[in-house]
């Protein structure tokens, strides 16, 4: 593969001056047009305003001037008042999708909160010289970068499971919805506030004797804490304090408030630093329960941190904290449910790790020209860059669709599941329960009933009736009901909220459970699904 480098500025046009910036007071959580800023989320809110748009055609790429977050953007959009870079392509020299995974591919120095632009206008682009090859380069890329999207969905449903049993099982923690006993941290067992041996003798940190525990061991997503960087000595151990297998290490001085009360297990004997409080439980408390406790409970845990420049959770304060105190068989219970969907999860990681790393070895192939594509099909690619809207137009006049998008407003339901269900919806759609007449006047008109369960009841007894599915089964199939750019979009968020609204119901109208074969959750409709 023949492979050029052009600098940037000859593939890249910075036309961010052609567009309105709106700032965050002016943005609204729905809307006909997404705003997209620097942040780490795609859309950062929506605008009804049209005045503000600019059509220049797409794809277009938004770089996080400060950020250095990429964005690959298919559709009208605005963008937010700060620290934006609107960037379009020469598609003459490039393919779009290709140069936005070259850039992701580039090592962009951090200088904080500096910008960064500039560091991006000194590199140069390698580019195949045939077209086709980029375009080959970034559908693999595409379709690795959708295999590790998938796998952390996984990831986080497994974690949604785990959290809507624990509050099933002992309610909102910190309310104590089912009133159980609350206690003192230091009754859940030895609290120990870490330390630092003297860094004066060198000797206390010389061999691999004992795991010395940072805060950056203690991981978001992680039950137990990572192997550490930094060993003890047999001598630097007379200087530390240390815990036991199934401790729970609590980060409690950090830099920021969202850092405080992270927390991991532990799987073995380490020590630990000043800026972690570790529970030694006692026989009554069960670990993993415990674990949970904090995960669920985190903002309130801060609650209780000091409020300076510095946060931090003192000993004192910490072992003063009121937590429930469930009966231990319930704990055990709990436990028993958590043991068989940690292993999977850490299967799901160990998993996510190497689509991560398999990734950034293709692009750094691929970008070599040490890749032979020659036989992945692009066929699908030569209309890729076709707007969202153009592809509901075949089913809609322009006076329709003009309609639709102008009346949308996509408000999700709100409150309690209605439980008064009655009529059954197998044998009929959604207009005929609404008594729509079929003609022209009332097309769409179903979907100004987006804030009401029993739309979301049509669209998942219509496409599952029998049989199990998943979440991301639900996002393909509500595709057919996506009208792009109106802000009305089934989401994966938004599909996550209504699946767990419906299996908090009561009575429920989803199950979940693990299928064993698959190694992943399914859900299942219940008999109250076909009810409104």
């Amino acid at each position: 593969m023949e492979i050029t480098h052009l600098p940037f500025l000859e593939v890249v046009k910075d036309i961010t001056s052609r567009f309105n910036k709106i700032p965050n007071k002016d943005f609204v959580n729905h809307g006909k047009y997404a705003i997209i800023d620097q942040g780490a989320n795609i859309i950062a809110g929506y605008t009804n305003d049209e005045t503000v748009i600019t059509d220049l055609g797409y794809p277009l790429i938004v770089f996080g001037d400060h950020t250095r977050v990429l964005k690959y953007v298919n559709y009208p959009f605005a963008i937010g008042a700060d620290g934006v870079k609107v960037l379009s392509v020469d598609t003459e020299k490039a393919y779009p999708l290709y140069v936005y995974y070259f850039l992701k591919f580039l090592k962009i120095p951090n200088a904080g909160y500096s910008r960064h632009f500039k560091f991006l206008k000194e590199k140069k682009i390698a580019l195949p010289k045939d077209i086709d090859e980029q375009k080959r380069i970034a559908k693999v890329l595409s379709e690795c970068e959708a295999l590790i999207q998938k796998r952390k969905e996984s990831i986080e449903l497994l974690d949604e499971l785990l959290r809507s049993t624990f509050l099933e099982m002992f309610g909102d923690s910190a309310l104590n919805s089912k009133h159980w006993e609350k206690v003192p941290l230091k009754q859940f067992g030895e609290i120990i506030t870490g330390n630092t041996p003297p860094r004066s003798n060198p000797e206390n940190y010389s061999s691999n004797y004992i795991e010395w525990i940072k805060t950056d061991n203690i991981k978001e997503d992680n039950i137990y804490i990572t192997t550490a960087s930094e060993y003890l000595s047999e001598t630097g151990l007379q200087y530390a304090r240390t815990v036991s297998n199934g401790a729970l290490l609590v980060a409690c001085i950090a830099g920021s408030i969202d850092s405080i009360g992270r927390a991991a297990l532990t799987n073995r004997g380490v020590s630990f630093n000043q800026q972690i409080n570790a529970i030694q439980p006692n026989r009554d408390i069960e670990p993993i329960f415990l674990y949970w406790l904090f995960k669920v409970s985190r903002k309130y845990i801060q609650s209780h941190a000091a409020k300076g420049m510095k946060k931090i959770l003192t000993k004192g304060e910490f072992e003063k904290i009121q937590m429930i105190k469930p009966p231990f068989e319930l704990q055990t219970q709990f436990s028993i449910i958590a043991n068989k969907i940690i292993p999977i999860k850490s299967y799901f990681q160990d998993s996510l790790k190497e689509l991560e790393n398999l990734y950034g070895s293709i692009s750094q192939r691929a970008f070599k020209g040490e890749l032979d594509l020659s036989k992945v099909d692009i066929s699908d690619m030569e209309n890729s860059n076709k707007k969202n809207l153009e592809e509901v137009k075949e089913d809609l006049t322009d006076e329709q669709l003009d309609e639709l998008i102008n009346s949308f407003e996509h408000t999700l339901p709100s409150g309690e599941v209605p439980s008064n269900r009655k009529t059954d919806i197998r044998n009929i759609n959604i207009r005929q329960y609404l008594r729509l007449p079929d003609n022209e006047e009332t097309e769409g008109m179903e979907f100004y009933h987006t804030d009401k369960d029993y739309f979301y009841q049509f669209i998942l007894t219509k496409g599952f009736p029998e049989g199990t599915f998943t979440l991301q089964d639900v996002e393909r199939y509500a595709r057919n009901y996506i009208l792009g750019g109106t802000g009305f979009e089934f989401t994966y968020d938004n599909w996550k909220t209504i699946i767990f609204r419906f299996i908090g119901a009561s009575p429920p109208l989803i199950e979940q459970f693990f299928d064993d074969t698959a190694k992943s959750i399914k859900l299942k409709l219940t008999d109250e699904a076909f009810k409104v």
